[in-house]
């Protein structure tokens, strides 16, 4: 090794014993001398006059890069595309929607991705107009739950939810067994989806009591039994009627904006 060769940021073996230090600058003394600052391993920062005699005491240390890029690249391909495989939804917001043999409209995705799906854990009243689809936009967020691997066993109770009443009559509220059933599920379930195109019987009592299922604490009972405060805009019930949702489906580039090229792609034939 010459002295010439000595460099800033090189890593030298031979000033210290049992060390490697970096070399922090170098000062040239003519040909034949040269003060070297360097870093030890402990951080410690020194200086040292060197001769071009000693420089058959000293080596240069190899520097071994931490990213190494000599893997093969088709294994870190494959690697690369399984972790892909495994997290679609991180890659795909709209997986569900091009991976179904289906055609949802706007208001179905936007009930799926824009409300539903966006709550961790879902509680949550569908009451979108009869023939809305509400089937078509349970089974979009299921798909994209079994995905995301938040959903592992999944009951579907085939009732209209309205059906899982409860009465005020007169001093005692009744229960209907199906309103018993909801408050059981609601409690050993992580998300709790209620569909009904008919969520409110016309008594504002009885639904505070059908939306408790959904939040207990919110719409308690003893609520019922006095003047009900306005508990409304309230995030987990969604209900649109037939001209909202027409007026979604005019323009039917609104709907081409909510789907990805990808959805688009896997339907052209080639």
């Amino acid at each position: 090794m010459e002295l010439r060769e000595l460099r800033e940021g090189k890593k030298i073996r031979g000033f210290i014993v049992n060390q490697t230090v970096e070399i922090v600058a170098v000062k040239f003394h003519g040909e034949e001398v040269a003060e070297i600052t360097y870093k030890d391993e402990r951080g410690n920062i020194d200086s040292q006059m060197i001769y071009s005699d000693q420089m058959a005491e000293l080596d240069l240390a190899e520097v071994v890069s931490t990213w190494n890029f000599q893997a093969d690249s088709e294994i870190f391909r494959l690697a690369s595309e399984a972790y892909r495989i495994s997290v679609p939804y991180l890659f795909e917001p709209y997986l569900a929607v091009y991976s179904s043999l289906i055609e949802p409209l706007p208001h179905q995705i936007s009930a799926v991705y824009e409300k539903m799906l966006t709550m961790q854990p879902l509680r949550f009243v569908l009451a979108d107009d009869l023939g809305a689809g509400k089937t078509i936009m349970t089974g979009l967020l299921i798909k994209e739950l079994i995905v995301r691997e938040d959903v592992r066993r999944c009951l579907i109770v085939c009732d209209e939810a309205h059906k899982m009443s409860a009465t005020v009559w007169g001093n005692e509220i009744k229960y209907t067994k199906r309103f018993q059933l909801g408050q059981l599920l609601g409690k050993i379930t992580r998300h709790f989806l209620l569909l009904t195109a008919t969520p409110h019987n016309g008594k504002e009592e009885d639904f505070h009591l059908f939306m408790s299922l959904i939040d207990p604490d919110r719409f308690r009972l003893y609520q019922v039994r006095t003047s009900i405060p306005n508990l409304f805009p309230f995030p987990n019930y969604y209900q649109r009627n037939e001209q909202l949702i027409e007026r979604r489906m005019v323009h039917p580039e609104a709907h081409q904006r909510l789907l990805s090229p990808a959805h688009f792609l896997s339907k052209q034939k080639f």
